[in-house]
């Protein structure tokens, strides 16, 4: 995810999200985590920095890191303009980030680690990084777990090829009890989404907006049905899950 050419291109794009400023799976994370006021939160994959601006004035301080400088820019402002004092925004990928540096309290990624390479390895890092008792806020889309032939994933390349793998559920409560976490909490939610507005930031006439239509519309029934997708509608849904895990003490 160095330098990631996709964001760095779709920054400002991404800055005027609704969905990633205001989504619902940013208010269950909230609640889910329920900060007391005094942590040290470490925000992985920050993009345009919405999470960490959500979390900032519930803890004590936030570093916020992204591996690409074009979104952290668009954090930054997006800090500044909402008053936000108690940031550090870290040019890093998830993979330099070291313990010595230091440890914290809370540590949350949304909406990104399906554009890591190792995901196993992610986790055993977030381990190494937070303090005993510490907690994981890990927030993203899910593939379905009847998909077995790679289907949601290989439309997601379609769209961005920087894609990488949207975890099943499974996947997760798998990694969390390998890693020696404890899964404390954990919502799904399903969200019917049109065409275009998932393409976004991608344009709908571009190469990649085309070919992702063409995949769908030419791929076999049972496999668009994982997605409930409607050819007539233009629709297809994703799910987004909210896990908490935690650190034992």
């Amino acid at each position: 995810m160095e330098g990631n050419p996709f964001f760095e291109k779709n920054a400002e794009k991404y800055a005027a999200s609704h969905s990633h400023k205001k989504g619902e799976d940013l208010d269950i994370l909230e609640h889910l985590l329920k900060p007391a006021g005094d942590e040290i939160l470490l925000d992985i994959g920050t993009g345009t920095g919405f999470t960490a601006v959500r979390m900032a004035p519930l803890v004590s301080w936030v570093t916020a890191s992204d591996p690409t400088i074009g979104m952290l820019n668009q954090a930054r402002k997006i800090a500044e303009e909402s008053g936000i004092k108690n940031i550090k925004f870290l040019n890093s990928s998830w993979e330099n980030l070291e313990p010595e540096n230091g440890r914290y309290d809370i540590i949350t990624c949304r909406r990104a680690a399906h554009h890591f390479h190792d995901i196993a390895s992610f986790f055993s890092k977030i381990y190494s990084l937070l303090n005993p008792g510490g907690k994981f806020g890990f927030v993203d889309f899910t593939t379905p777990e009847e998909d077995n032939s790679d289907f949601f994933n290989k439309l997601e390349r379609i769209r961005d090829n920087t894609h990488v793998y949207a975890l099943k559920v499974s996947d997760i409560k798998r990694l969390s009890k390998e890693k020696g976490f404890l899964l404390i909490a954990m919502e799904t939610r399903e969200e019917k989404v049109h065409f275009i507005k998932w393409l976004y930031p991608v344009e709908e006439n571009s190469r990649e907006g085309i070919n992702c239509r063409e995949y769908l519309e030419q791929s076999p029934p049972e496999m668009t049905k994982l997605i409930n997708y409607d050819p007539f509608g233009n629709t297809f849904t994703k799910t987004r899950v909210i896990a908490i895990l935690q650190k034992p003490r």
